[in-house]
């Protein structure tokens, strides 16, 4: 923080009471909040399901770097 807001927030601190404001912030709803967690899809929630994502993203970093080893072998032969 700058020392400009600082001094700005220590001025509205002597001026509005921010800690009533921040309990006002705190009683509204969950659903009200524009931010919220995405819920999981019923896909998900399944260990069978986590498990075979992980595998297809092992999968896909192992394509990835077998590419990679064939542009070096490629490279280092010219």
């Amino acid at each position: 923080m700058s020392n400009r807001t600082a001094d700005a927030l220590f001025k509205t601190r002597q001026s509005v009471d921010i800690d009533r404001f921040e309990g006002a912030m705190n009683i509204l709803p969950a659903k009200s909040l524009p931010c919220r967690a995405p819920t999981p899809r019923k896909q998900d929630k399944t260990p069978e399901a986590a498990v075979q994502k992980e595998r297809d993203k092992l999968a896909e970093h192992a394509a990835a770097i077998g590419n990679l080893e064939a542009q070096r072998v490629k490279i280092t032969a010219l």
